[in-house]
């Protein structure tokens, strides 16, 4: 690493929550202990502010100023920061504490894939940006969805949320970079973009549409049918509807 640059924290929420710091990786599917991971989300997540033990205790047990969960709580903070240890940097460092009140570190800096997931549907959905540079910064945001966010927590009411909201830029993305692979009339990334999508977005009836369509431009009638008819299928025994002429 260049003398001149920062160490930085690299975090992955959106499918399984890990951490990543000078070459160390930790990984929610690596422990079972669900409780920890849910502090150390919401301390990541909230990262810019002092957040108050009651405030953590809501976020991890959702249970509002239940003063018992006090001392699990500090039990809890023990054990998230033994879980930090393997990233070799002091985790008292990481989460810090003050004046009765916890906080993740500033310093080094942490950068998470939200952020940029964000900043490139930004781009993406800008039409004064150049519509290369649109789709380019699509497939680098859908790249980036590897899950829904924090996928592998258990469902809390600060997760649910903000689960949705990411889901639902995934999708717009998808539809996004479609519209602009059919002005390229790039069939075959358009069936691969589909295809993904299909998977996050089974009852898409657009996405199943532009699938057909770009099966249909190339040559894969048979292929094309049969997709159509798993495509009708699925909207009948999911949702009760036939698909729209």
């Amino acid at each position: 690493m260049n003398g001149n640059q920062k160490s930085v924290i690299h975090v992955t929420t959106l499918g399984e929550f890990s951490l990543e710091f000078n070459g160390h990786r930790i990984g929610s599917a690596d422990d079972h202990s669900k409780k920890t991971w849910l502090l150390l989300e919401y301390l990541i997540l909230f990262r810019n502010r002092e957040i108050t033990p009651g405030e953590l205790v809501e976020a991890v047990w959702d249970s509002r100023d239940d003063s018992s969960l006090f001392g699990a709580l500090k039990t809890l903070m023990h054990r998230t920061r033994k879980l930090l240890e393997p990233l070799e940097y002091p985790p008292r460092q990481l989460i810090t504490q003050r004046c009765g009140s916890y906080a993740w570190t500033r310093e080094p800096g942490t950068s998470v894939d939200i952020d940029q997931f964000e900043n490139l549907a930004s781009r993406a959905f800008d039409r004064t940006e150049n519509p290369d540079d649109r789709l380019e910064c699509c497939l680098q945001a859908l790249g980036l969805y590897q899950g829904d966010f924090l996928s592998g927590s258990d469902s809390r009411m600060w997760i649910i949320p903000l689960s949705a909201y990411y889901r639902s830029i995934c999708q717009k993305l998808t539809a996004q970079a479609v519209s602009l692979l059919q002005k390229r009339e790039d069939d075959r990334e358009i069936i691969t973009i589909c295809e993904r999508g299909l998977a996050l977005f089974p009852n898409d009836e657009e996405l199943h549409y532009s699938l057909i369509r770009s099966l249909y431009r190339l040559g894969r009638q048979t292929e094309a049918l049969d997709r159509y008819a798993e495509a009708a299928d699925r909207l009948y025994r999911d949702l009760g509807v036939t698909p729209s002429e």
